[in-house]
């Protein structure tokens, strides 16, 4: 039982006499477990305060929920500073805040008395699941001037990260080669025609000389890493023929090792896959490098200009989750009523199991959250950051329902920002920015959202991920897919891909998913590595989708595409400035795939349409066309560029499609009624598609919208 203080602390007893107040309990870095843990700070003759750790305060909740007729909001405030943390916060349903009558309401004569965990009034609190570095030493090391630590755990091989960041900026290990990558150079398997490039992995390539070494320190922790299609794989070294120029894998990858430019007829030396050796110590030699000896427990870092061996603060993780709210079962045994405010989390690792090559089949799926959350509901974030992160930052799982993310920042994730997984439904996610992505497994989305309903996706930022922005979906078929009526409205989307993975958008989906809506979102500077880079991707029978004013814009190849898609209503948006073309229907179906009406597409080169129209199957009508490059304004039957023999001598190559005017066009039954002709954009060069007052699109019947406000709003809106 909490104990009397003389200055000022509180007994359990007295706590619960404050019938009808909000009850707090405060958690400091400078508190004490043995005190009350009332106070905000230590009282004067400093034998009462706040507690330590949260643990604390958990225990201390848990025995007021118990207290008979005890019905109040429960606060456990976090004072400034880091709070390390020995092993994740786990939230049960004991932890939960007392709800509310029914699941779906709250009656006013029966409010809900929620748990909030909250940053004390101008203080940021992190919770980090990471150990600060210390006793560092001045050495020299490869001939350069660097700081090392010893770490008797690493060397008893009870510890191992790959991740470390010094005075809050993420610092990566050493990395072959500086710039670019290195290409397989042979392997010892044959290609044909027959066989797939995915799901048919190997252990082992030839590579050029001097790539990699068979002296180097520690080989078998050497990593390396193939980006390739749509994933990346980490492996290391189990055997290195320096002789054979042969390097045997510890693990046979996901994909053979090919890139992207693979296709029917090419010669197998010109799409060998590429690669990077990460954790090389004889590459230390770069400021900001840093590389873990395990089998000597020593960590070298090389520093950067101005830092300081006496006032660094190093920091490396050692948890893979911060926190865990979880239930037994959603109805019966849920943690619910629970909400974070201002709250900062920050430093985890998440390593690839031993049997896996990549982080996920796509999407890195497969990793965890910093904070993973599951069998539970009416869990709410506000105004919290997650950051220095291995995995995703926040994680949905098994089966949650209503969870909030509100003005929150995600940035620098190992791998995505947020994960909404199967069975995960009505989540909002509002008014963040989440940035910055991609770090260790560069697969991850943004936003992930799997076979999950009724979420909502709402005035965010979401940048500078490896993969796509936003993924909606998880089904290949055209079965019911399980992701129906999710929202993403008013998002800018931007510097997606960054040339790091290919096969990916701006915003993804897949599968059937009946009143989902992609509406009024910026989306721009979408880029791949080799190709298959789309503002907004429809792929593997996505279908029934509203997508409408939406401005997308500089992509690698198109700006839309369709693969395998029907049903769709894509009405009024400005597609523009694609690289290669604008607009691509892929696979054709046995059902029309859209009705496309009332949009402005803009071309600063190659073709309008691409892709799979031996046959009409989509309503296309009304729109307005126009190439800015002076060209005349042309439509294709297929890909702009497709694989085919251009001679007999059986040389195969990238040869033309057949190009038509909107005349012969229009002659197949397509875009009755539309027009080619200039928009009159302000600047669309610069982005800004905001029409004359005599633009010939309004003949068109487009209807023009403002997208000033895409993006975060500001803290002082009222949120739906």
């Amino acid at each position: 039982m909490l104990r009397m203080d003389l200055d000022g602390g509180m007994t359990m007893g007295n706590l619960l006499k404050r019938s009808g107040r909000v009850v707090e309990l405060y958690v400091s870095p400078q508190g004490d477990d043995a005190w009350s843990g009332t106070l905000a700070g230590p009282n004067g003759r400093r034998t009462d305060g706040p507690y330590a750790t949260f643990a604390a305060a958990q225990q201390a909740v848990r025995r007021l929920r118990h207290a008979k007729g005890f019905r109040q909001v429960v606060r456990i405030v976090l004072r400034g500073g880091v709070h390390f943390l020995k092993a994740p916060i786990r939230l049960r349903p004991e932890d939960s805040g007392i709800p509310c009558r029914g699941n779906m309401t709250r009656a006013a004569d029966d409010p809900v008395c929620p748990l909030i965990v909250a940053a004390y009034p101008g203080e940021t609190p992190v919770l980090s699941g990471g150990r600060r570095i210390t006793g560092w030493r001045e050495e020299t090391v490869n001939g350069k001037a660097a700081w090392t630590a010893s770490i008797p755990s690493v060397k008893r091989g009870a510890w191992n990260f790959r991740q470390l960041w010094v005075n809050g900026e993420r610092r990566y290990r050493t990395r072959l080669p500086r710039q670019g990558r290195y290409r397989i150079d042979g392997v010892p398997w044959r290609l044909t025609l027959r066989d797939t490039p995915y799901d048919a992995g190997n252990d082992r390539f030839r590579f050029a000389p001097g790539d990699l070494r068979a002296t180097w320190r520690n080989l078998n922790d050497v990593e390396i890493v193939f980006p390739n299609f749509w994933i990346d794989q980490r492996l290391h070294i189990r055997r290195l023929d320096a002789r054979r120029r042969l390097v045997v894998l510890d693990r046979r990858t996901h994909t053979r090792l090919i890139d992207e430019s693979w296709a029917d007829g090419v010669e197998l030396r010109s799409c060998l896959g590429f690669y990077q050796v990460e954790n090389v110590f004889e590459a230390l030699e770069e400021p900001g490098d840093w590389y873990l000896d395990r089998v000597e427990g020593k960590l070298h870092y090389l520093p950067m200009l101005g830092e300081d061996i006496r006032t660094a603060e190093v920091v490396v993780p050692c948890l893979e989750h911060i926190l865990r709210v979880e239930g037994d079962s959603l109805d019966k045994a849920p943690a619910q009523e629970i909400r974070f405010e201002g709250i900062t989390f920050a430093h985890t690792e998440w390593t690839l199991p031993d049997d896996h090559a990549a982080a996920g089949i796509q999407a890195a799926c497969d990793v965890t959250g910093a904070v993973a959350i599951r069998n539970a509901r009416t869990i709410d974030f506000e105004g919290c950051t997650f950051v220095h992160v291995g995995g995703y930052a926040l994680e949905c799982a098994e089966a949650t329902r209503d969870i909030g993310l509100v003005r929150c920042e995600v940035r620098d994730t190992g791998a995505g920002g947020v994960k909404i997984w199967h069975g995960c439904h009505r989540t909002t996610i509002s008014d963040c920015r989440i940035h910055d992505g991609g770090r260790v497994h560069a697969s991850g989305v943004g936003i992930l959202i799997g076979r999950a309903s009724g979420n909502r996706i709402l005035h965010n930022e979401v940048c500078d991920f490896g993969y796509s922005g936003i993924s909606v979906g998880w089904d290949w078929s055209a079965g019911e897919g399980g992701a129906y009526g999710n929202v993403i409205e008013h998002n800018h989307i931007h510097h997606i891909g960054r040339g790091e993975l290919s096969d990916l958008g701006g915003i993804y989906t897949l599968g059937v998913a009946p009143g989902t809506r992609i509406r009024h979102n910026r989306i721009h500077d979408v880029r791949c590595r080799t190709d298959k880079a789309w503002g907004i991707y429809l792929d593997a029978c996505s279908s029934l989708v509203l997508i409408e004013n939406n401005v997308v814009f500089r992509t690698n190849d198109g700006v839309l595409n369709m693969n395998q898609n029907r049903g769709h209503e894509i009405r009024n948006n400005i597609f523009a400035l694609g690289d290669d073309y604008q607009l691509r229907r892929a696979t054709l179906v046995a059902f029309p795939s859209c009705v496309f009406e009332r949009n402005i597409v803009y071309s600063a080169g190659g073709p309008f349409w691409t892709g799979d129209w031996k046959e009409a199957r989509a309503d296309l009508r009304g729109n307005l066309y126009f190439a800015a490059d002076g060209k005349r304004a042309v439509f294709s039957g297929r890909s702009f560029r497709h694989w085919r023999k251009l001679g007999p001598d059986g040389r195969f190559g990238w040869a033309p499609s057949p190009l038509w005017s909107l005349r012969q066009w229009q002659k197949r039954g397509l875009d009755a009624g539309s027009l080619v002709a200039d928009p009159k954009f302000r600047d669309p060069e610069r982005g800004d598609f905001r029409l004359a007052g005599d633009s010939p699109a309004l003949q068109i019947g487009f209807v023009p919208f403002d997208l000033a406000d895409v993006g975060p709003r500001s803290a002082s809106v009222d949120h739906e």
